[in-house]
């Protein structure tokens, strides 16, 4: 299997494979799997610029520990993203 090879080459880091969709929403979406997303709205008529909501059980499954899934999956989409808890204001906001 080629995955396998492309693991093997990165020592056992584990990789997400994301399948691609032109539509940005569906995209987001799958791009954040296996989190539930509430909602997703598009912001700007590019489509780069999206609001995803997702509930407050899921937040630690679409970003990670610490954020720390939101590099790659924003690199992955040429997507740009903040996150914030319930009832605070993101960061630039």
């Amino acid at each position: 299997m080629r995955v396998q090879s492309i693991i093997r080459e990165l020592h056992g880091e584990k990789i997400d494979i994301i399948e691609y969709h032109e539509d940005a929403v569906t995209f987001a979406e799958k791009a954040l799997q296996p989190a539930k997303v509430s909602k997703v709205t598009v912001v700007d008529s590019g489509g780069k610029h999206l609001e995803v909501v997702v509930d407050d059980s899921q937040l630690s499954l679409a970003i990670g520990k610490k954020g720390q899934e939101c590099p790659p999956r924003r690199q992955a989409a040429g997507l740009e993203d903040r996150h914030q808890e319930r009832g605070r204001k993101a960061a630039g906001s």
